[in-house]
């Protein structure tokens, strides 16, 4: 199993489990799958008697733990949510890296197809993109001829009506 942008290879020692919560009370995984059902009842509880009722795991009575404390100490609620915001940024800015790389890739394309000649119309059905993308890169490398596919891409970006 592999990750799915990166394609790097997983660990052989995770067990990964999907789990639909709402389907969660089939009694198939109640009874087949014990600890994997006390975990998605303890993600799933919402109040204090669901929690008693699944303390009995001690990795459960941890979290819980860790979960209370982290509720009643404001400094670590802090550095849990400055954590997400840094883990959601980073996949925002990775995001954003792979489609300017898709794109600086489809520009450089483009200047080389326009310099042999192609018509919009041609690149466009040769590089299987949309024909008004197409048009739109080719008016920003009239415009900015000289400039690096970096550059004209980071134009294209600032105009309106673009991706």
């Amino acid at each position: 199993m592999s990750e799915d942008s990166r394609h790097s290879l997983y660990s052989d020692q995770w067990e990964i489990h999907v789990i639909e919560l709402p389907k969660l009370n089939s009694s198939k995984v109640k009874e087949e799958h014990k600890k994997l059902y006390q975990w998605a009842c303890f993600i799933c509880a919402e109040g204090e008697e669901e929690r008693a009722m699944i303390e009995k795991d001690p990795y459960i009575e941890e979290a819980i733990r860790e979960l209370e404390l982290l509720e009643r100490d404001p400094e670590r609620m802090d550095e849990y949510l400055f954590r997400q915001k840094n883990l959601s940024d980073y996949v925002t800015q990775m995001e954003y890296s792979r489609k300017e790389g898709e794109y600086t890739k489809v520009i450089d394309l483009v200047q080389k197809k326009m310099q042999r000649g192609k018509t919009e119309a041609e690149i466009a059905d040769a590089l299987e993109e949309d024909p008004q993308t197409i048009a739109s890169i080719c008016r920003m490398i009239r415009l900015y001829p000289s400039s690096s596919k970096e550059e004209i891409y980071k134009a294209w970006q600032n105009k309106p009506g673009t991706d």
